[in-house]
């Protein structure tokens, strides 16, 4: 495997899972080419091709986790602004605005293993391997995520 091919295969569920994760386009563009900056620098120290996939969730997983550490707290504009709309939202929209506000609502932990699991399609061995702990484990903590997230969006 090529470094591009990895780039091409999973660029955008990287992008994807910042851009949930993070809520700020900008923010989640930005650390995506960090990740794959710095794995492009490292990319000859990958051992095991069939692993790359592993490789590029363990650094984009600790660039992220360095970046919640600097960062300092910010508003967005999202945040700030009440939305501006003729038309009300319909009942999806209005889920999908609640849902957001839940998963804002988790600890770090219990939203990265949720936003992996459910929108990256992670299996529990894939989880196990990238946040460590055993297949038990990891289905115990998601288990707690998911009554939070639960608990959140019913509050």
């Amino acid at each position: 495997m090529e470094f591009w091919d990895l780039y091409h295969l999973h660029g955008g569920r990287v992008y994807n899972f910042l851009l949930r994760y993070l809520s700020n386009r900008d923010d989640a563009a930005d650390l995506t080419g960090n990740i794959f900056l710095q794995a492009r620098e490292k990319f000859s120290s990958l051992k095991n091709p069939d692993r790359a996939e592993a490789w590029l969730w363990a650094i984009a997983r600790n660039l992220l986790k360095n970046y919640l550490r600097d960062r300092k707290p910010t508003t967005t504009l999202d945040e700030t602004i009440e939305p501006v709309t003729t038309v009300p939202l319909n009942q999806n929209g209005h889920r999908v605005v609640k849902l957001k506000t839940a998963l804002r609502r988790l600890d770090d932990a219990e939203r990265e293993i949720l936003l992996l699991r459910e929108y990256q399609g992670m299996s529990y061995t894939e989880l196990s391997t990238l946040l460590g702990g055993t297949v038990p484990a990891i289905k115990s903590r998601l288990f707690r995520a998911r009554q939070h997230l639960k608990e959140a969006y019913f509050r």
